[in-house]
């Protein structure tokens, strides 16, 4: 990113802390892209707290930033993630949150180092680990 771009976006971002520092950022003040990639949580968003809202500014401007092939891999995560049924997915983000950041780094760079394959692979082994299927009763 050349300097000039650089400057212009530090700016940019001090500006929204300094105006979210007096109200929180509302829908309509967001970029047309952010709109965008906000979408599926737009209905919540009047009542989201103010950190959450600037989490979500935040990624969603990180990932206008990123490199095609980067959002695609995103997205891709998304959709497997979302095609978990909602009780898996709650068990799964619990069982993230009490892992140690150390594991949690050793995790994110195996993945990192894996292919498309090995990465499916290693998704469906975590899932299995962090958030077993429930047994039946018998």
């Amino acid at each position: 990113m050349p300097a000039d771009r650089r400057c212009l976006a530090t700016l940019l971002l001090c500006a929204l802390a300094t105006a979210t520092t007096a109200e929180s950022p509302r829908w309509q003040d967001l970029s047309p892209a952010a709109q965008q990639l906000l979408a599926p949580v737009r209905e919540q968003w009047a009542q989201m707290p103010e950190d959450r809202k600037l989490r979500l500014i935040q990624r969603a401007d990180a990932y206008a930033q990123m490199p095609p092939q980067q959002q695609e891999r995103l997205r891709e995560r998304f959709r497997w993630f979302r095609s978990l049924p909602p009780e898996r997915r709650r068990a799964l983000r619990a069982a993230w949150r009490r892992l140690p950041i150390e594991q949690k780094q050793a995790l994110r760079q195996r993945f990192r180092q894996a292919n498309r394959q090995q990465r499916q692979a290693l998704r469906q082994q975590l899932l299995d680990q962090l958030a077993p299927l429930p047994r039946p009763q018998p």
